[in-house]
């Protein structure tokens, strides 16, 4: 069986097609085509549908993905590691890290790094939650950021950060000057939020039904500067962790403590089983160390 076949069909499974995956593996149609179709013969199940919707996995087909997945991510760590041993110190790491997250926690981490380790390509992927939870699966990022708590049936991880989720209100209205909010107050108010991609958007939606109220969502960006300048032009009212509140003396904004409070606790997740390459491990260590963590990161 030829490593590339599975490559090339968890590509086409990806991308929902023959077209766009051709187009990410920068080679024809035909060519992945012939080789799915020998991948095929190769496992005697066929494992792909055309349809006019697009693709369809078979029964088989899905059983193939997920074992596909976790060989060619093990294939990947067995090169890293064997470099490592070697003395080289070379391969990549891929991380996961929410956009708020990566500029306010680990500028000094990501430069160190570089520092320590500069024949390892580093490459940061800019996304929430649930987006690195689905890439860490799939094989594409080895490790990330994401909420507390996470799946522990399919993550192993260390938690890096606690913090606080404030309102952040226009700088003139009814709650300037209040020492606090209650999310019952903001029952009739419009929230700018961010994307569900953002595992935090669960957690204020859950707070706000548990407060009585379904919030009213009047606008959404996964940028958080785009959602303080809707709040400076008055579209509605969002939320961010006290980390990000730093950044905001230049708008023309309020930040106000919710009352109670609504705490986003964030951990460093890899794949549960899998064996952290020399760069994830680096990585997890190094973090500990900058960040100052309570206690030191369990890591195979």
């Amino acid at each position: 069986m030829d490593g590339r076949g599975l490559r090339y069909f968890v590509e086409v499974v990806r991308q929902g097609g023959f077209t766009r995956a051709a187009k990410v593996l920068n080679v024809t149609q035909p060519t992945i085509s012939k080789m799915i179709h020998q991948l095929e013969e190769d496992l005697g199940a066929r494992l792909l549908v055309r349809g006019p919707r697009g693709i369809r996995l078979t029964d088989a087909g899905r059983t193939v993905y997920e074992r596909a997945t976790q060989i060619l991510r093990g294939m990947e760590d067995l090169r890293r590691d064997v470099n490592a041993l070697t003395g080289l110190v070379k391969g990549s790491l891929r991380l996961g890290l929410p956009p708020m997250v990566g500029a306010t926690l680990f500028p000094s981490v990501l430069a160190e790094f570089r520092r320590r380790f500069p024949n390892i390509d580093l490459t940061v992927f800019e996304h929430g939650g649930k987006r690195i939870e689905e890439m860490i699966l799939a094989g594409d990022v080895d490790i990330g950021v994401t909420l507390m708590p996470f799946d522990s049936s399919r993550f192993d991880g260390q938690f890096i950060a606690d913090h606080e989720l404030i309102l952040v209100t226009p700088a003139t209205g009814k709650w300037i000057g209040r020492k606090a909010v209650t999310l019952a107050e903001l029952a009739d108010e419009p929230f700018v939020m961010l994307t569900d991609e953002f595992l935090s958007v669960g957690l204020i939606r859950e707070a706000c039904r548990t407060a009585g109220f379904v919030p009213r969502e009047t606008g959404h960006s996964g940028q958080w500067d785009f959602l303080v300048a809707m709040v400076e032009s008055g579209l509605g009212v969002t939320f961010l962790a006290t980390s990000t509140c730093r950044a905001l003396e230049s708008y023309r904004v309020a930040k106000i403590p919710l009352q109670p409070q609504i705490r986003r606790r964030l951990a460093l997740i890899w794949p549960r089983g899998g064996y952290p390459s020399f760069a994830a491990r680096a990585w997890v260590q190094l973090t500990h160390d900058i960040l100052d963590l309570p206690k030191p990161p369990v890591v195979p």
